[in-house]
């Protein structure tokens, strides 16, 4: 939250309206409807996405539909999802196994919720 009224004070001073990213899952954070409700009401930022490593935070949340669900009403429409190559491999780099199924199985959820 503190990021991001630092990033407001830095949009008020800037004669143009911009764009953010939150990033690095953001989802992995309990208070995520709140950091979006924050984040949506900065006045001169029109719009902001997130950015997804791997998928495994979200599929993992038992609140996933309300997560989504949060995205959606704070006008956040893109989730990018990683995939380092076959499910091997992919899961060797993110040192987790199950982590390409959880990415796929994330893919299949946000795309079925829109």
């Amino acid at each position: 939250m503190l990021c991001i009224e630092k990033l407001e004070a830095l949009a008020a001073a800037l004669p143009f309206t911009c764009s953010f990213t939150l990033d690095n899952e953001p989802i992995n954070h309990p208070d995520i409807a709140e950091i979006l409700r924050t984040a949506s009401s900065v006045k001169k930022i029109h719009h902001f996405h997130h950015g997804m490593t791997t998928g495994i935070a979200l599929i993992h949340r038992a609140d996933r539909e309300a997560v989504v669900r949060a995205y959606l009403d704070f006008g956040c429409t893109e989730l990018g999802i990683t995939l380092h190559g076959s499910a091997e491999h992919h899961d060797e780099i993110v040192r987790r196994s199950g982590a390409h199924k959880a990415s796929m199985d994330t893919a299949a959820f946000s795309a079925h919720r829109g």
